[in-house]
């Protein structure tokens, strides 16, 4: 179980004017951020070493993307940028706490890496080679714990924003203070997460990419309305108001859908969900809402809920996994994108990638929603939901908020 292992480890939007009359606006991870040069910057919801950018575009459409600082840096908001962790005043910082004298990493795929408090004061560190970090006895050694030190793999900011409605374009930010529009090179589109011309065959030339599944959960039944017709198992499912209920002893399973030759190197997860705050206490822990483990199996695609977070992962050559926040939104829509290089998660708009290198383990299971091996069971709607394993057109994967 080392990926349910591992992501369990991760500990744990304002009013407008509207035709003459105030009605509720949705928060977002970009409410009230400072702009610098038409980019906006917030802090991230509980990651100190993490901030988020924001561009804007007509009719008030934000597209926010979540960055990292170099490690040993957090996001200092009144300066608009990283800095060494001890000139910041972060209240996430656990370093703040009486008598802390280390804490792991926010990045769960280091093994090594950790804060250290000095006199209540962070400091990025990393074990010897051949140990590894544990949250209560620090460095210890573990052979299998590689990872190097110091972490700069990220890219800290980015001068670059996308094009609405042209994903082969995207504008660079200028020494003159303007911004340019400039095109990717052929066979590749702008990818706001990398800041750059990554995401290589978005569009198969001559073919149109359709989702394997899609399920819909009209006139109080569960379907495919894909054209594969894939036979979708009910275990204690219910409809109500057009979308699956799920009182946490339930699942849907959808056996047949398993790896196969004709793959393009791509997963896309398209879902949305709905807690049921009535029954909020009664849920304890991580709750799964897709894993591709129906049969027990340890699965190697993860897409489970902790209070305010999605957690994503998936097992690869280079597993990965990783928390987003959830803002408060009645639905929250949640997009899991694995290729043979990267793992991305849009959740709520709000976009996040890191390395997952290698195509998913075959784990020989189909796929269930609403429940995985090892967690709680989602209590709550799910609605909306698409699995591709194609490479469909940018809206399809848009994180339009």
């Amino acid at each position: 179980m080392r990926l349910i292992l591992l992501v369990i480890t991760v500990l744990t939007l304002q009013t407008v004017l509207s035709q003459g009359q105030r009605k509720k606006k949705v928060p977002s991870v970009c409410d009230k951020a400072k702009i610098r040069y038409g980019v906006g910057f917030n802090p991230h919801p509980f990651d100190c070493s993490q901030f988020v950018q924001c561009f804007y575009y007509p009719r008030r459409r934000v597209e926010p993307v979540y960055r990292t600082c170099d490690f040993g840096e957090f996001w200092d908001q009144s300066k608009l940028r990283c800095l060494p962790a001890k000139y910041v005043n972060c209240k996430f910082d656990k370093c703040k706490i009486p008598g802390t004298l280390f804490y792991k990493h926010s990045d769960p795929n280091k093994c090594n890496a950790y804060w250290q408090c000095v006199n209540g004061i962070p400091y990025g560190q990393c074990c010897p080679e051949g140990e590894g970090f544990h949250p209560v006895r620090g460095c210890i050694p573990n052979p299998s714990c590689k990872d190097m030190c110091p972490l700069k793999d990220r890219l800290p900011g980015c001068n670059r924003k996308p094009v609405s409605g042209a994903p082969t374009k995207f504008e660079q930010y200028t020494d003159n203070g303007i911004w340019e529009r400039e095109n990717c090179p052929s066979g590749a589109a702008y990818d706001p997460t990398d800041c750059d011309c990554s995401l290589k065959g978005i569009i198969v030339p001559g073919r149109r990419c359709k989702p394997d599944v899609k399920l819909t959960f009209d006139r109080d039944q569960i379907k495919d309305i894909s054209g594969n017709n894939y036979r979708i198992y009910s275990e204690g499912v219910s409809v109500y108001r057009g979308a699956a209920y799920f009182r946490g002893n339930s699942r849907l399973v959808i056996d047949r859908l398993r790896p196969s030759k004709n793959d393009e190197g791509v997963l896309i997860i398209k879902m949305r969900f709905r807690e049921d705050k009535r029954r909020r206490r009664f849920v304890r822990g991580l709750q799964g809402l897709v894993t591709n483990g129906h049969c027990g199996k340890e699965p190697s695609v993860v897409i489970a809920k902790l209070q305010n977070k999605i957690l994503l992962g998936a097992e690869a050559n280079i597993s990965r996994q990783f928390p987003l926040p959830i803002v408060n939104k009645p639905w929250k829509e949640v997009i899991y994108i694995k290729d043979d290089y990267k793992l991305t998660g849009r959740v709520c708009g709000a976009a996040f990638n890191d390395w997952c290198i290698g195509k998913l383990r075959d784990t020989n299971c189909g796929y269930q929603i609403g429940a995985a091996p090892g967690l709680a069971g989602f209590v709550g709607l799910i609605d909306d939901i698409s699995i591709y394993r194609c490479k469909p057109l940018d809206a399809v994967i848009n994180i339009n908020y």
